[in-house]
């Protein structure tokens, strides 16, 4: 089975592109792509690396560089499913 992908759009018009597999995201911004890992949320999803956060609930998501938390894309909303 093909991991899923999805494409989501953001406030100033960014792109995000989330492959999502087992307990694995990989996720591509502005030519960047981070390999992370499902981590425990109290609501919604989340998954982190070193350096990045994918985190959201429901239809609404943001990246964010950790620590810190400064948004690289937020108000993420699914688009469209990738291949």
């Amino acid at each position: 089975m093909t991991p899923a992908g999805i494409a989501y759009i953001c406030d100033g018009r960014k792109e995000v592109s989330v492959v999502y597999a087992k307990n694995r995201a990989s996720v591509t911004f502005d030519k960047k792509t981070w390999r992370m890992e499902y981590q425990p949320a109290e609501q919604g999803f989340r998954y982190v690396d070193t350096t990045v956060e994918w985190a959201g609930r429901d239809d609404l998501a943001s990246l964010r560089e950790t620590p810190g938390a400064r948004p690289l894309a937020f108000n993420c909303r699914p688009t469209r499913r990738t291949s």
